[in-house]
């Protein structure tokens, strides 16, 4: 089947050469099922504590596979992440769930950032546990331990994790969800399809803001000119705010407004 430029193909990436930028791919239906999302960093962590359950005789788990733990909080259940995503397809937006990882000393909190975009699954490390059971003492979010430059955050229990970490996320996406621009559509054919309709009578170069089929944290800016020309932008939502181009703001109007002023250089928008 022929590809065209700028056409999106789902692939699993079986090599990267880190020195020319290229990859080697395959999109095989198969290679596909069995296809994770996973960052480079998040690949060899898992891959270190595969090799570390095998050290010490521990289980390894395949992807749907938990080991039951014994964690005494009301949001905790133990479920795989299908069971845990049929569960919250009812609950409202900021609901979340914590449950097992098939990964050995850590936990998932599985989190609704939205009504109708994918879910989000935070990896939790957990450190100083009393069993393998109980929960960890200290937990972090973002830490990689083969890579000593992401410790990431440090928190004491789930409830810190939920207004530290949670609460914010949250109410950053609902900023989102509720800005004048946002296209609640989630295919980027249909959100381009809004905005050729919205310009059909205008010279004005129209934009919105999208959800991110594949990752629960990611807005995209489309742009699509008077004369059809289409472009699209990325903005990274944290608890913290937003973050642009590596450059980090408090609100999504001033990620907006720095997207403005990028896109006028690029002679996106007049």
């Amino acid at each position: 089947m022929p590809v065209r430029e700028g056409q999106l193909i789902s692939v699993r990436v079986k090599t990267l050469n880190l020195v020319d930028h290229t990859c080697t791919a395959t999109c095989a239906g198969k290679e596909l099922q069995r296809a994770e999302y996973m960052t480079l960093a998040q690949e060899r962590a898992k891959a270190a504590a595969e090799e570390a359950a095998k050290r010490s005789g521990g289980p390894v788990l395949s992807r749907g596979e938990f080991v039951k733990r014994r964690v005494g909080h009301p949001q905790f259940k133990n479920g795989t992440r299908e069971q845990v995503r049929a569960f919250l397809a009812a609950m409202p937006v900021g609901e979340t769930v914590f449950r097992p990882s098939s990964r050995a000393d850590h936990l998932t909190a599985t989190v609704k950032l939205t009504a109708h975009g994918p879910l989000l699954h935070v990896d939790i490390l957990e450190k100083d546990k009393p069993s393998p059971a109980e929960l960890g003492a200290s937990l972090w979010i973002g830490r990689v331990e083969s890579d000593a430059s992401k410790q990431g955050d440090r928190f004491d229990d789930l409830d810190e994790i939920l207004y530290r970490y949670v609460e914010p996320l949250v109410e950053n996406m609902r900023e989102v969800t509720g800005h004048r621009k946002f296209a609640p559509e989630l295919s980027a054919e249909a959100v381009v399809e809004r905005l050729n309709r919205e310009k059909a009578n205008s010279d004005m170069i129209a934009y919105a803001l999208a959800l991110y089929e594949k990752d629960a944290t990611t807005v995209v800016i489309y742009v699509v000119r008077a004369e059809g020309r289409k472009h699209r932008e990325a903005i990274k939502v944290s608890p913290a705010g937003f973050v642009y181009r590596d450059v980090a703001f408090n609100t999504l109007e001033e990620a907006i407004k720095h997207f403005k002023v990028e896109a006028s250089e690029l002679e996106l928008i007049n």
